[in-house]
């Protein structure tokens, strides 16, 4: 009986303690912001964290460095899996000192903690719901140094964790965030219907939602040789800017590459990478099973002269991928060999940016100027020139 009882009184204990810290990390991990988890910390060094802490505190090889006084934004945010929980403190670089302190913008999934008597010291959740991002303010004390943000997250609660990171250790692809997989405003899906696991070529863009001066790009599909999305001004597949992601002996890469234009050969000119990479930011690649897919960010602007178009304007798409292995190089090799894709190109022209063609726009206007001079009083009025839409091929809310 006496058994009996400690047994029922250890599963209350750690129900109790499970459910105290979906509420928030309690204040005994302070000191060395490690879960109370029944498992063991995730080894960041063979298996790195993708979620990560977006700073100009540490772009740009910064290091931490941070003037008296100042603010600045945090962000705690993820490229592929989304996160649970979270603990976040600025320390003086070197010790364990807590420097600063924090203001939160979101109440319902974060909260401040007084961590070694030091108020708002401290960030972490208030809830156990998934999470792809979070963001708050820290404020640097009366004298400038260097800070060391350290950050503990949760993935699964009592399951994965990663503990005490120091986030200049541990930097993104990316100055900033990509859109995730599935909240891109445009979404395509070959075949028409198919879910995004399913489909032999899924994409989706659209502009990031932190830098509006990026392109955000999801691609993936059935191939081991490239996946790619193109933008042209004609439907001829020459003078084209193309961007995909290749592989190359298992690695994934992405590529900005062009289709010029030759007369002696129209529609099949080699593909060339263009002369430089510049503007093109890679966030996450893989390949497994046959299935590659990645996730970039390109500047909308001109950065190849010749070889890019500020995407700001409107193209007709190319959808594309070559099924088999190609050889070693940069470029994207020729699409059809061994069960390739011959590239579907749109039929109408598309604003990668805005997401609707800007001169269908304006032909629609025409025409309902020509339905009020009809005095046609049965049809609906028209919607404003401020309207939007969102576009979307394949089934909405596809993931």
């Amino acid at each position: 009986m006496k058994v009996y009882l400690v047994s029922i009184t250890v599963l209350l204990f750690v129900v109790s303690d499970v459910q105290a810290r979906s509420g928030g990390a309690p204040v005994e991990a302070c000191g060395s912001l490690t879960p109370n988890h029944p498992a063991g910390p995730i080894d960041p060094t063979n298996n790195p964290p993708e979620i990560f802490i977006y700073s100009e505190l540490f772009d740009n090889d910064n290091g931490g460095s941070y003037e008296a006084g100042q603010t600045y934004s945090i962000t705690l945010a993820t490229i592929s899996n989304s996160f649970r929980g979270f603990l976040i403190q600025a320390r003086a670089s070197g010790s364990s000192s807590l420097i600063g302190f924090f203001t939160i913008y979101d109440s319902d999934n974060s909260q401040l903690r007084t961590c070694s008597g030091d108020a708002n010291s401290t960030v972490t959740h208030t809830n156990s719901n998934s999470k792809t991002r979070i963001s708050f303010e820290w404020t640097a004390p009366s004298s400038s140094g260097t800070v060391q943000m350290r950050y503990s997250i949760v993935t699964a609660f009592a399951d994965d964790f990663y503990a005490n990171l120091n986030a200049a250790d541990y930097r993104p692809p990316c100055p900033f965030p990509p859109t995730l997989v599935g909240d891109h405003p445009t979404i395509i899906g070959l075949p028409d219907g198919c879910s995004r696991e399913s489909c032999d070529y899924y994409v989706g863009f659209g502009p990031n939602t932190v830098n509006s001066d990026y392109l955000d790009i999801y691609l993936e599909g059935e191939a081991d040789g490239w996946i790619a999305l193109g933008f042209s001004e004609n439907r001829n597949m020459e003078e084209d800017d193309v961007l995909g992601c290749r592989i190359d002996s298992d690695v994934v890469t992405v590529v900005d590459t062009w289709n010029p234009a030759d007369n002696n050969l129209p529609g099949r000119t080699p593909n060339e990478a263009d002369a430089t990479q510049n503007g093109v930011c890679p966030q996450l690649t893989s390949v497994s099973d046959g299935r590659i897919s990645c996730s970039f960010s390109r500047s909308i602007d001109i950065t190849d002269v010749g070889q890019d178009y500020n995407l700001n304007n409107s193209f007709y798409l190319f959808f594309g991928l070559r099924a088999a292995a190609q050889s070693s190089g940069d470029n994207l090799e020729y699409h059809t060999v061994s069960g390739g894709m011959t590239p579907i190109i749109s039929d109408e022209l598309y604003n990668p940016v805005t997401g609707f063609d800007d001169d269908d726009d304006d032909d629609d206007d025409d025409d309902d100027d020509d339905d009020d001079d009809d005095n046609n009083d049965e049809c609906p009025p028209a919607p404003g020139n401020d309207a939007t839409y969102t576009f979307q091929f394949g089934s909405p809310g596809d993931d």
